[in-house]
């Protein structure tokens, strides 16, 4: 991808004043992709430059080769859908009724299809703001009380250990609403695994073998990030 369709990319999202993190939450796409394709180190494939296409209001065409882009003063795409019907003629002023009724059912499969991923992103997001709000803390201090008094899963000597959970609650929320797993605390998981085997089951070793796994872990995800 050159340089200018990254200038054209990013013109086109601040057009629509939507930061990288809110338009790579639309795509389902990390926000260092989102980067990558502005500063023109990568390329965004077919289904998201269709995605783009939509959320931007402008043609596949302008999108990847800038031509006819008109970008009004208020920052919003000049992109009527009612000029994809109007009367096109041609040098000769004959009517092209076959391209105007083409182009009108393009119009209108891309409005389904338009809604239908908006549609798809507002019920993932609203599902992802009730996991948020949902008052996880507090059914770990009930978890606490409750392992404690009745000396469930070792009482009040390892109980504690639940409030780990907490980060790797909201955390894993995150990681899979941005589709990015360097999100979740994975360290925090370990940590919790270690204290389980040492205290639970005096296995203090070799259970410590698992933090070898942390650096493994972010050199996965890294090698994922890259191929976005």
């Amino acid at each position: 991808m050159n340089l200018e369709m990254g200038k054209r990319l990013s013109a086109y999202r601040k057009n629509k004043n939507l930061s990288q993190e809110q338009l790579a939450q639309r795509l389902g796409v990390s926000r260092q992709a989102v980067s990558k394709w502005e500063r023109a180190e990568s390329s965004p494939d077919t289904d998201n430059l269709i995605m783009l296409s939509q959320i931007y209001g402008v043609t596949l065409d302008q999108l990847i080769n800038g031509t006819d882009d008109r970008i009004g003063n208020n920052g919003q795409s000049d992109n009527n859908d009612k000029q994809c019907c109007a009367d096109k003629e041609n040098k000769d002023g004959f009517l092209l009724e076959n391209t105007i009724d083409r182009s009108c059912d393009s119009t209108l499969q891309q409005d389904k299809t338009d809604n239908s991923k908006d549609d798809s992103y507002k019920n993932s997001g609203g599902l992802i703001k009730k996991l948020k709000e949902f008052p996880y803390p507090v059914i770990c201090v009930i978890l606490y009380l409750i392992f404690g008094f009745y000396d469930i899963l070792g009482g009040w000597g390892l109980a504690w250990i639940v409030f780990f959970t907490i980060p790797l609650y909201y955390t894993f929320i995150d990681a899979v609403s941005k589709k990015d797993a360097s999100e979740f605390v994975y360290p925090v998981l370990i940590v919790m695994i270690y204290l389980i085997c040492g205290f639970g089951y005096s296995n203090w070793h070799p259970s410590w073998i698992v933090f070898l796994t942390i650096p493994i872990y972010y050199f996965i995800v890294d090698i994922i990030k890259s191929k976005d």
